[in-house]
């Protein structure tokens, strides 16, 4: 079984902070080479949370308020 790891890194000026890791995560898998299968995006950081939405500028301003 094939598999491929690589770690990104996100430095924020602010304490929250919405970042799209769509076209990494996108380069990720193209370097990898794998042709079928899954890809597990995960936080490695206890205060660190990675969700899947649309990006749209009114679910960001959703989240903040909540």
């Amino acid at each position: 079984m094939k598999s491929h790891r690589k770690a990104l890194v996100s430095n924020t000026k602010s304490r929250r902070a919405m970042i799209n890791i769509t076209e990494e995560v996108h380069q990720a898998i193209d370097e990898s080479g794998v042709q079928a299968g899954l890809a597990l995006i995960n936080a490695m950081h206890i205060t660190a949370v990675v969700f899947i939405t649309n990006d749209e500028t009114g679910l960001h301003h959703d989240s903040e308020v909540t």
